[in-house]
This record gives C-alpha cells, structure tokens and sequence, in this order.
C-alpha cells in the first residue's frame, strides 16, 4: 500500500528575543499603630542615595488612649502593564509607512540592526497582473486565496563588516493571519524590484515581498524577526487603518531590466549524522563529458532559502532548480558510511534511516542525477530500483544543469536540461510528509552541495513536457554558493 500523505512541516526562524527591563514598584507603607506603653527610644539607620550614612535618633512619648476608631488603610490600586510599542507585538502592529528599528541575529551575520520600512501594499488582482506578468510560470491564486504585495525598505544599519546580510523574503518574512495563523510560504518570482540582496552595513535596499492570503481575510499582519516560538519581531498591518479591505496600489510599474549573474555565498546548518550503514548504493562509473544547450536568455529567478517548506499538499508535484558545481564531492565529508559523492540539490528525506522516508532530488555519487523515493524500511535510494530515476547526463564542474522531477498519478520522471531522461511507473513508496524540504543538504548524510544554486521551487501539480521545455532555457540570474560550515 502506498503511502502518500503530506503533512506541513515547519520552519524554525532563529531571531533574537526583546527583553525589557522594568524597575521594582516601590512598596506602599502605612504608618504604625499608637503605643500605650512607657517612652522608649527607636534607632533608624537611613541610607540616602549618596552622601554619607546617618543616624537619626527618634524618642517615643507616652500616649494616653482614645476612642477615636483608627483608620482603615486603602488597598494599593495594582498598575497596568505598559502596552508594547508601536510595531513590535503582534497586538499592536504598526501602519503602512512606519519605519521600525531591529536588533537581533541572523543566520547569515549573527548579531545585527536593521530599519525596515512598509512603503506600499497592492492586493488582489493588480497584484496578480503584475506577478504574472514579471513571470509566466508564476502559479494563479489558490482558490478563496488572492496576493499581496508589500513593497519594503530595509537599511541594515550595524553589524558584520566582513559578512553580507541575506536578505530572503520566503524566510525573512511573514503573512499571519486575523486568526493568528502563519499563511504558507509563496515560492513565485516577484516584480522587480525584488526585496532579495546581499547587503553590508550601511547598505539599504528596497523591493516587493508577495504573499497569498484568504480572500476574506481583511486584517492580515507582516512579521519579520520572530524566535522559533513565535515572540518578538517586529509587525505591520497589511491593510490600511481606516479601511481593512482596501490597500493603497500604484497607478505605473515599469518592470527593471535583469542585472548580469553575480555569485554570492549561502551558509547552510551543519549537519551531524549519527545512524546506522544503508544498504549499499550504485557503483560508481566513469564520468563522460555532456555538451549542455546553449544559454538563452537571462530571467529573474528565486533566491534559494535554508529551509523553505513544500507547496505540495497532494501526491503530484514538480520539483526542479538550478545547480553548477565546484567540485563533484562535498567541501565538507559526508557520514562515512554514506557515499562521499552524495549531493542534494532539494531533499525532503526524513533523518531516522538511509532513504527511508521521503524523496530526493540529488547528484549522487555516480556523478548522474537522481529522483528517489523512500522505501521503508529499504534504502529507496538505489540504482536499478523501482523508486529511483536516474539522469543519462554526467555532470561536470563549472557547468549551469536544469534539473527537474516529476511525481504524477502514474509515474516518476527526471528532466535535465529540459530533456526526459528517465520515467517508471509511479511505484509504492514511503512520503508521510513529515521531514522538512532542505535546499542543498541531506538531514542524514550531510551531502552539501559543492558549488552554486539558483530558480528553486516546489509545485503540487505536474508540469507538462512544453513548459518544462520553456522554464530548462531560461538563463539562472543571481545565484548563491552553498556552503556548510
């Protein structure tokens, strides 16, 4: 029996907490009661708040007793907390145009301060025009669901002057909705400008962050900088004050024109696996040489995050980026008993056996690309094996590969270049959906990706052979190297 259930998994985000720090209440006094015994004499010692100590000498005199009732002491009214400030509770999120400060840690620097600005919001169908016009591969609205585009500023203030800040928006921020729920990350290529950049102190930059919401869900929040429990950050309504459901949009787009390709760096989480031998894998051939198509055009393309989740809630899905090489193994070793050739490009592989639940798109240390499904408790993970898909390409260094699985109804298939290489009947598998998508690396092996990748993306539907043909011969844009500590 097939298992194909897909279960959401979660993102941790790493942020830095706020604290504030409250001085103590001063305790309320109430004065003694009157003594009717013989004078006596009381020493207090006072310390003020500077100068020397004193002693101050008090004596008591005799009282003679009265009926006059004493007086009952008024219970201390108990004060209210302060309110959080301004944008950084979710109970108290800022308006469009707020300019909020940020200190915190970031997996690309550590320690930071940033400025971030909520300039501008399009909702509904302009800003479906405008996503489907800036790509024609970018997916429709879910059905109840439409966009949202909030453009925004970001000026990274402080931090390390020898790392670049990563600035991701399917990792950085987030759409939450009226009822407290985060919405799913969007994985489309956004008008230009794009928020994506690579910034260093002092630098600043400002683009469009899309996301998907309910249609009927008028008091939607953006957050940035949360801790994996959800607390801190900072927040903006993603409506207008007055009128939830309108937004404020933009009467003229003109779309930017593609920079050139740059290459910058993307640290991944290291990785420590602990598990027993797989069952063995392929044996090694010899590498060949690949003539590659030639390179089309250039195309925005999406930035590769550490751990983005899945789109698919089904059993099909399309999953496919662009990768080139540095060297055919791993900077860092894999497990040792894990071939050392072994790399991801996009791995939703559960780390409690060798390829026992899940699925990978990877180059494996036959140097050929593969699509393989868990098959527990067998290593799914094998050449010749009903769960496997393996490319006739051999991949070499210093060499941009389109690389693309399929999952349908009936059958698993891997393109390269736009090319079938390989297709089998769908067989039975092991996918319960409960390991997170990881670009670049295996929660197991390790298998970090030596080199650069770029145009990542997960969809839950299967891609048809045209358009499979049309995304493999555009040109990656801005690419980043993946390296692991």
């Amino acid at each position: 029996m097939k298992t194909t259930t897909w279960l959401k998994s979660s993102i941790a985000g790493t942020a830095l907490a706020l604290s504030i720090a409250c001085a103590p209440l001063a305790t309320p006094t109430t004065a003694p009661a009157q003594s009717t015994t013989s004078p006596i004499t009381a020493t207090r010692e006072a310390t003020p708040a500077s100068g020397p100590r004193t002693t101050i000498q008090a004596t008591a005199v005799p009282v003679t007793p009265t009926l006059t009732p004493t007086a009952t002491t008024q219970p201390t009214a108990t004060q209210k907390p302060a309110s959080s400030p301004l944008g950084y509770s979710r109970s108290n999120p800022a308006n469009i145009g707020a300019e909020l400060t940020y200190k915190g840690k970031h997996y690309s620097v550590g320690e930071y301060e940033a400025s971030i600005t909520l300039l501008e919001l399009i909702r509904g169908d302009e800003a479906w025009q405008m996503i489907h016009k800036q790509n024609q591969f970018n997916d429709s609205p879910d059905e109840g669901f439409e966009y949202i585009l909030a453009k925004v500023r970001f000026d990274y203030l402080d931090g390390s002057a020898d790392k670049q800040f990563h600035l991701n928006t399917g990792v950085d921020f987030t759409a939450v909705s009226s009822e407290g729920k985060d919405y799913k990350l969007q994985l489309v290529v956004e008008p230009e400008p794009r928020l994506n950049a690579d910034l260093y102190p002092g630098a600043s930059h400002e683009g469009w962050v899309a996301f998907q919401v309910t249609k009927d869900d008028t008091n939607p929040l953006m957050t940035f900088g949360r801790d994996y429990r959800g607390s801190g950050g900072v927040w903006w309504k993603l409506f207008t004050g007055t009128t939830p459901a309108m937004v404020l949009p933009k009467t003229i787009i003109a779309p930017a024109i593609q920079p050139p390709a740059t290459e910058t760096t993307l640290v991944t989480a290291t990785v420590t696996p602990t598990r027993p031998a797989p069952t063995p894998t392929s044996t090694p051939v010899p590498t060949s040489t690949n003539t590659p198509e030639p390179e089309p055009t250039p195309t925005p393309s999406l930035v590769p995050t550490p751990t983005p989740e899945p789109a698919s809630t089904g059993e099909a899905f399309t999953v496919a980026a662009w990768v080139k090489f540095r060297s055919l193994t791993p900077a860092v070793p894999n497990d040792p008993l894990s071939p050392n050739g072994d790399m991801s490009i996009m791995d939703k592989m559960l780390d409690d056996g060798y390829n026992l639940d899940g699925w990978r798109l990877m180059k494996q240390d036959d140097n050929r690309f593969w699509l393989c499904f868990g098959d527990n408790p067998i290593n799914g993970c094998q050449s010749g094996k009903d769960t496997t898909v393996t490319s006739t390409t051999v991949a070499t260094v210093d060499q941009w590969y389109h690389v693309l699985g399929v999952r349908s109804s009936d059958r698993i298939s891997i393109y390269i270049n736009g090319a079938l290489e390989s297709s089998k009947p769908l067989p039975q598998y092991t996918d319960t959906g409960t390991a997170p998508l990881l670009i670049g690396k295996n929660a197991l092996e390790g298998a970090c990706l030596n080199g650069w990748m770029e145009s990542m993306f997960v969809k839950e539907r299967v891609m048809g052979d045209a358009e499979i043909r049309a995304i493999s011969g555009l040109q990656p844009g801005t690419s980043r190297e993946i390296k692991c500590p």
